[in-house]
């Protein structure tokens, strides 16, 4: 493996407590600004009034600012930490393989969490609102944004940031811990499970091949399917369509299709142990200490329990703010 020279200088637990670090700066630092942008809108009315101005697709763009800002927030704590280098690949057939596996986890994982959220009190925030009004009208702009965008600012904070400082410490590791801060990083149940599902896989990739862009392909493929259907529903209330009945057609069998083949290919891939991490070097951490130099610390112990407490605060529909 290829590192830089000085990265056994950095203590494992040092280097988590880092990285829980930034994960809470990036959480208040995105808070802040999310408050700033929306408070002023806290009203249906000068909402309203704000998206015809500057238009939905604008107003849906505005709402990454805060996510923007919260990345370079993180980038800024652990820029500076030392940087694990591995190259490889996986080849494209593996990856069309995981691709297909992700994808029937991701869908399963998200039945789950939508069926859990279904019994809540749980209401939408204001910025969700939004968002979703803009996304089910069928505006082609509003779906892509959160689609392509919010894709690429993920990987690069839970697959390139993180796994580049981590990974040396035993990728099982490095995966997991990534995968998990990824998960609660979305802050309510619908997406927490969904997302650590899929940030497994995802982990596994980057590790494997040590190129992000692939893994924001991936992401966005997966985004972009589910994005698919809630931009061609809102047409049925237009009048019939023979075209846009076959293209739903074919595009639920195409899951169908996907969602099976992701869950054969798993069951093999497991059965035959393809997923092989390399937990091998000298400065992995050994497996009964991973939880008290992973978690259990005072920086990433504070990560997991506001993003818990945000998510327990949101099924419960209460709101801080009114």
């Amino acid at each position: 493996m290829n590192m830089e020279a000085d990265i056994t200088g950095l203590a494992p637990k040092k280097a988590f407590i880092h990285i829980g670090a930034a994960l809470i700066v990036q959480f208040v630092v995105t808070t802040l600004v999310s408050w700033a942008i929306y408070l002023p809108l806290n009203d249906p009315q000068k909402l309203h009034d704000f998206m015809v101005t500057v238009g939905p697709s604008a107003t849906l763009g505005i709402s990454y600012i805060p996510r923007v800002i919260g990345v370079l927030a993180f980038w800024l704590i652990v820029r500076k930490m030392p940087v694990f280098k591995k190259g490889g690949g996986l080849g494209f057939k593996n990856l069309i393989q995981i691709f297909l596996i992700m994808y029937a986890v991701s869908i399963s994982l998200n039945t789950i969490g939508t069926t859990i959220t279904a019994f809540s009190p749980a209401g939408k925030s204001m910025e969700l609102e939004s968002i979703s009004s803009i996304v089910t009208t069928g505006n082609i702009v509003g779906i892509m944004i959160p689609v392509l965008f919010a894709p690429v600012l993920e990987e690069l904070v839970f697959r390139k940031m993180i796994l580049d400082r981590t990974k040396g410490y035993g990728e099982t590791t490095a995966i997991v811990f990534s995968a998990l801060s990824f998960g609660l990083f979305h802050q309510n149940l619908t997406q927490i499970l969904f997302a650590f599902g899929v940030g497994l896989f995802l982990g596994y990739v980057y590790c494997k091949t040590g190129k992000v862009v692939i893994t924001m392909i991936m992401h966005i493929l997966i985004n972009g399917f589910s994005s698919v259907l809630m931009f061609i529903m809102p047409m049925f209330g237009k009048g019939f369509n023979p075209a846009l009945v076959i293209a739903v057609i074919l595009l639920s069998n195409a899951i169908i299709a996907m969602l099976i083949s992701g869950i054969v290919l798993l069951v093999k891939w497991l059965k035959n142990r393809r997923f092989v991490l390399d937990n091998s070097m000298n400065i992995c951490i050994p497996r009964k200490d991973v939880l008290k130099t992973v978690y259990i610390n005072p920086a990433v112990v504070s990560y997991i329990v506001i993003c818990i407490a945000v998510s327990v605060l949101s099924f419960m529909n209460v709101q801080l703010f009114n």
